[in-house]
């Protein structure tokens, strides 16, 4: 990624991703819905000496961005807590400029029923097509999905990365 770009990570929990963008050079605004997360990610951001990640309380599915205002937006392992994964997709797509990128890494589809339980997922994962549907359905071009070809030896079920961008 090209330093100076603004983006989004929606859903940024403790921050770790804000932090790795922002070393990165870019702008980022950091939205979670959870006032303790954001907290966590103020201090664990303050901590590694980075400046300059703005944090805003927000849902997914309404966040609070203006239209077309960031060149990226992000969502790492956020959709499969989400009552509505394709409305958070449309979202990131509604505050990506044209020519910007939406990029979503999340589980595929799984049979782990203890995550239910235990890290309290609402979605046990998604079948690639579903979410490349979604990205197209949010109006962006070459959605596309990547699988993780090396997750046989993990406890988590195997992850994808995908993308579109914003025409």
């Amino acid at each position: 990624m090209p330093p100076g770009l603004r983006v989004a990570e929606v859903g940024t929990g403790t921050g770790i991703l804000a932090r790795e963008l922002a070393g990165l050079g870019c702008s980022v605004v950091a939205v979670d819905h959870s006032p303790r997360m954001l907290e966590a990610a103020r201090a664990n951001l303050d901590e590694a000496g980075v400046h300059g990640v703005e944090l805003r309380q927000g849902t997914a599915e309404a966040l609070p961005l203006s239209d077309a205002s960031v060149d990226a937006a992000f969502a790492h392992m956020v959709l499969h807590y989400l009552a509505s994964p394709a409305d958070a997709v449309r979202e990131m797509a509604r505050v990506t400029k044209p020519g910007g990128v939406v990029v979503v890494v999340d589980f595929e589809r799984h049979d782990r029923e203890w995550m239910r339980e235990a890290l309290g997922v609402v979605w046990l994962g998604f079948p690639a097509g579903d979410v490349t549907g979604w990205l197209a359905d949010a109006g962006l071009e070459e959605p596309r999905c990547q699988l993780d070809p090396d997750a046989s030896s993990r406890e988590l079920p195997r992850t994808f990365i995908a993308s579109g961008r914003k025409p």
